[in-house]
């Protein structure tokens, strides 16, 4: 009996696709604040944004 195990998946929150409002931010950070990232900051190599806490830049491609 050759059974093969699943691969492993991490879980992951679904990448959002419209910015959220600004009490909704607050769940979300409150919550878990990867669900802030948006689709197309998993496909840029780097994003920029500016924030509550100043300036941001996330590298995303070494």
């Amino acid at each position: 009996m050759d059974i093969q195990p699943a691969p492993f998946i991490p879980p992951a929150p679904k990448p959002r696709t419209t910015p959220p409002s600004t009490l909704e931010m607050i769940r979300i950070v409150y919550r878990n604040p990867l669900e802030l990232w948006g689709e197309h900051t998993y496909n840029e190599p780097w994003i920029s944004a500016s924030g509550v806490g100043g300036h941001l830049i996330v590298a995303n491609d070494p």
